[in-house]
């Protein structure tokens, strides 16, 4: 797939400057907790990773996880209660632009034909 192309830079730009709200917003909210953040901008993968320890409970789990695919930002992973939609828009991208890769590719085309 190509992993390159015009959008890039923006999509880049948002998707750093979201994972990185929410990082901050989770650190407040859970300060026994580190939330770090994981960008990849060569390959074009970017993820807010929850780790450290609740009691004798390990924690460590990916809450967002987006790709950059063929001009478009997919949603890889959300274990979050945020919709990006509005926090993407902010930024000029369309949700147009915007795939929801956990549900599957045959799934999306309904979903995408309702809204």
């Amino acid at each position: 797939m190509d992993r390159l192309t015009s959008g890039v830079p923006q999509y880049q730009y948002a998707i750093q400057e979201i994972i990185t709200e929410y990082a901050e917003f989770m650190a407040k909210a859970s300060p026994e907790l580190e939330f770090i953040t994981s960008f990849d901008t060569t390959k074009h993968h970017y993820q807010l990773i929850m780790t450290g320890w609740k009691g004798y409970e390990r924690i460590y789990k990916v809450l967002m996880h987006f790709d950059i695919i063929a001009d478009q930002i997919w949603v890889q992973q959300n274990t979050t209660q945020f919709d990006f939609i509005e926090d993407f828009e902010r930024f000029g991208i369309s949700k147009y632009t915007i795939v929801n890769g956990m549900i599957p590719a045959h799934r999306r085309q309904v979903l995408s034909d309702m809204a």
